[in-house]
């Protein structure tokens, strides 16, 4: 059995409590039914409620937090590089915005059906911009992702697999990192050589004091920070982050 509550607003929309003791009243003709449940019966009710309250809430926080991958996923980068954020840290925090980009678009994927356009519906458009904003934030993980499992798993390449050029200064700049910095060895120039088989030494048909000279140059416009210059012995030393 259904329980009606009357409710009652005057001319200025002011709730005036019902008289129980009546049967029926009515002021200003502003008389609106609402059920237990808190569901308004009248269409052009202030008390107007979506059909589904819960599916409603799921649309906007899977908006919520689609928003939050999404600025996670964007941020990790600029943090790493201009705010000096740990590289394991950014990849951490970059690996639990992709996570919580795919939450974001399976809540999304729940609810935009119930909360299609329709009869008290709400949260359709919260659902599909979460939907729109997850896919956007996870699918640069998930293209990263797809392009670290295809290369191989190696943290050292160079031009030169069978005569290593010796790092010196770089060496003392990489004490304490957790990949050594010594070459690792015919296991790695392996791998390089079936990945990358056109890194390969440069010919210069030049003297060593001009192809000492080019190289440098080509250091410059690469933008490249030149941290050791030994020309006596071909070493040119580089970093870029």
């Amino acid at each position: 059995m259904e329980t009606r509550v009357l409710v009652m607003l005057d001319s200025r929309g002011t709730f005036r409590p019902p008289d129980f003791s009546r049967t029926e009243c009515a002021l200003d003709n502003r008389v609106a039914y609402v059920d237990r449940a808190g569901y308004d019966t009248v269409t052009a009710s202030m008390f107007h409620r979506p059909t589904n309250p819960v599916s409603h809430r799921l649309a906007r926080l899977a908006f919520y937090l689609a928003c939050v991958a999404g600025l996670t996923v964007a941020a990790c980068g600029p943090a790493h590089r201009y705010l000096g954020l740990d590289l394991d840290w950014a990849l951490t925090v970059f690996r639990l915005g992709f996570y919580a980009a795919a939450a974001a678009v399976a809540l999304a994927l729940a609810t935009v059906v119930p909360t299609r356009p329709g009869d008290r519906r709400r949260g359709f458009v919260a659902a599909l911009m979460a939907l729109a904003i997850g896919v956007a934030a996870a699918w640069w993980p998930a293209q990263w992702l797809l392009q670290t499992r295809s290369a191989p798993r190696i943290n050292d390449v160079t031009t030169d697999t069978a005569n290593v050029p010796a790092m010196v200064v770089t060496q003392q700049m990489r004490h304490g990192s957790p990949n050594p910095a010594a070459y690792p060895g015919d296991g790695v120039a392996a791998q390089q050589r079936a990945a990358y088989p056109d890194i390969v030494p440069v010919v210069i048909n030049a003297s060593p004091a001009e192809a000492f000279r080019k190289v440098d140059q080509a250091a410059m416009a690469l933008g490249w920070d030149v941290v050791a210059r030994a020309p006596a012995d071909g070493r040119l030393e580089a970093v870029d982050t």
